[in-house]
């Protein structure tokens, strides 16, 4: 079967790719959002840790690129997170911040943020690294969440 996807490159195609991805990340994380648990194996939780990373911090890395495909910042084949968020604008990055963030100051949020910066990569590729590095599905999946509201927002509201 072969598959024929039209792309335009247009911030609404990035959003909807990391609303995808965060899709993929709940079902991994073990429960759709706002859902209930899913119970397999006999009345176990399935949570799958390393999948639900690599999506989360994916969905984040597109919303963040519908952003700068948005307000025309170039990027670059990038997958780190604090990279691509240091070239939105000061005001852009106060309000993702604020928002997704600490309410008091935003360099708590980008140094969190600095912490999951390449989870897209080491998480998929932990097994060759020296083990686990110290993810957290929850702040992941979350600050997709976050992420994906803001930007819905922004490319919504914005001149």
């Amino acid at each position: 079967m072969e598959f024929n996807i039209k792309v335009n490159h247009a911030p609404r195609d990035y959003y909807k790719n990391g609303l995808s991805f965060m899709k993929a990340a709940w079902r991994c994380y073990g429960k759709e959002k706002d859902g209930e648990y899913k119970i397999i194996d006999g009345g176990g939780i399935c949570q799958l840790t390393a999948p639900t990373v690599v999506n989360a911090a994916f969905a984040c890395e597109m919303f963040l690129k519908a952003l700068l495909v948005r307000f025309e910042i170039p990027y670059g084949k990038e997958h780190n997170l604090v990279k691509l968020y240091d070239k939105l604008s000061d005001e852009l990055k106060e309000k993702i911040s604020l928002f997704c963030g600490d309410k008091e100051d935003i360099a708590v949020f980008r140094n969190t943020l600095s912490k999951y910066a390449d989870g897209f990569v080491d998480i998929r590729y932990y097994v060759e690294n020296e083990g686990w590095v110290g993810m957290d599905p929850t702040y992941m999946i979350s600050l997709a969440h976050n992420l994906s509201e803001i930007t819905k927002y922004l490319l919504c509201n914005s001149d």
